[in-house]
């Protein structure tokens, strides 16, 4: 059988109808590429890392829980947990327009009755109150840019996208994805109707860690606690301080101190290595709750010498102070562990430092200013050569130390 030649002309049009097809093919495959290497890309947030830590989590802690006033004391009178309504539960309500949901973690003795309950917190009905709220209310609508942000694992207050006129105590309890915000609350008021209590506030709330602190002294590892679940198996004993003996020989008690995963720099935002052989400051302030064996878990540690008055040195001397403040940036690996509070006052002509200038209720100014990380695993530079670090202003009050009854600083930053 003879079959007929194919013409040039049509082999060429095969043969570009196939490129053609590969071309398309390609295209497809590449657009479909586009769209999942974001996904593919994508970093986790360092919160999403550490939220799934069990004692990272809030039910970690049992919603009621009693500790030796002796020995701990809330961190507020007020402590709870923010939730953010559903935007049909805004719509059902009664209430003012901003409002949330507060878990009351902890309330004061007259109204224990409202600890563990979940109940409305909303502002006070006051005209410079409503002017602040609506100055501040936004509608809130993600960018391509936020999307983009989010991938880089940065965190964005995901539930609040798309929602109308967003105010501010919903924004700080959807500042975070799973309800995770605790706050302690400055002199509420508590209403009571027939069937509902709930909360009214002048002020904002103020973001805390923990429920309860403590003044102790860590003495050493004990990590030989029985019953213990967690894998990153971190107890320290501790020993209170004693008001009576002005000293570190009150009780004694075993606490768990979690030892944090490491982030996505690979590197653990805080750490209980050789914690118990610190000598940079003499007792700590632990900060958190019992967990549900019972054993207080710290969330926060602070070095209780920072909170004190009395500085480490002084100057008075103007240009000293000048060298000093230049010097200060550049930290020499000795001095790593260590910490040092200096009083610079040129009004002064003594070189000691007259605490008892201070009285309750005075305030100062706080400036708290950093860099950036450096070491082995150090944060990369930006153009030009350096890095911004971070600074917030805030304002430390004197007041008396529940623990010590001596004067000591209370610091309260505004990001």
């Amino acid at each position: 059988m003879h079959l007929p030649k194919l013409s040039s002309n049509r082999r060429l049009t095969n043969t570009s109808g196939f490129r053609l097809k590969l071309f398309a093919i390609a295209v497809i495959i590449c657009t479909i590429l586009g769209f999942i290497q974001p996904l593919l890309a994508s970093q986790p947030s360092n919160y999403s890392i550490h939220s799934q830590q069990s004692f990272n989590q809030p039910q970690y802690y049992p919603l009621t829980q009693t500790v030796n006033p002796k020995l701990y004391q809330p961190v507020g009178n007020w402590v709870g947990r923010l939730i953010l309504p559903k935007t049909q539960e805004i719509k059902e309500t009664n209430l003012n327009s901003d409002w949330v949901w507060f878990e009351v973690q902890h309330a004061p003795a007259s109204t224990k009755n409202l600890r563990g309950k979940i109940i409305p917190l909303q502002w006070k009905n006051q005209s410079e109150l409503k002017s602040y709220v609506n100055a501040v209310t936004k509608d809130v609508n993600f960018t391509p840019a936020t999307f983009k942000s989010q991938k880089q694992g940065i965190v964005h207050p995901q539930r609040l996208n798309n929602r109308f006129q967003v105010k501010p105590l919903q924004s700080l309890a959807a500042a975070r994805t799973k309800d995770d915000v605790i706050v302690t609350l400055d002199n509420p008021e508590v209403v009571e109707t027939d069937n509902l209590s709930y909360l009214q506030i002048s002020q904002e709330p103020i973001l805390a860690t923990g429920r309860f602190y403590a003044l102790v002294d860590i003495i050493q590892l004990n990590n030989n606690q029985e019953n213990s679940q967690d894998i990153n198996q971190e107890f320290f004993k501790v020993r209170h301080f004693n008001s009576e003996s002005n000293k570190f020989d009150g009780d004694e008690e075993t606490i768990y101190i979690p030892q944090q995963v490491l982030d996505t720099r690979g590197i653990a935002p805080s750490t209980t290595n050789k914690l118990e052989e610190s000598t940079a400051t003499k007792g700590w302030y632990i900060y958190g709750a019992k967990n549900k064996q019972g054993i207080f878990t710290a969330q926060a540690l602070a070095p209780h010498s920072l909170f004190q008055l009395q500085p480490d040195a002084i100057i008075t001397e103007t240009t000293t102070a000048q060298n000093y403040l230049e010097k200060y940036w550049q930290i020499n690996p000795s001095d790593k562990g260590t910490l040092r509070k200096t009083l610079i006052d040129s009004t002064s002509t003594k070189s000691e430092y007259p605490v008892s200038q201070w009285r309750e209720g005075d305030k100062a100014i706080i400036l708290n200013v950093f860099g950036g990380i450096g070491g082995k695993k150090a944060e990369p530079l930006g153009v030009p050569k350096t890095i911004t670090g971070h600074f917030a202003f805030g304002v430390a009050e004197i007041i008396r130390s529940p623990f010590t009854n001596k004067l000591e600083f209370d610091i309260k930053y505004h990001q």
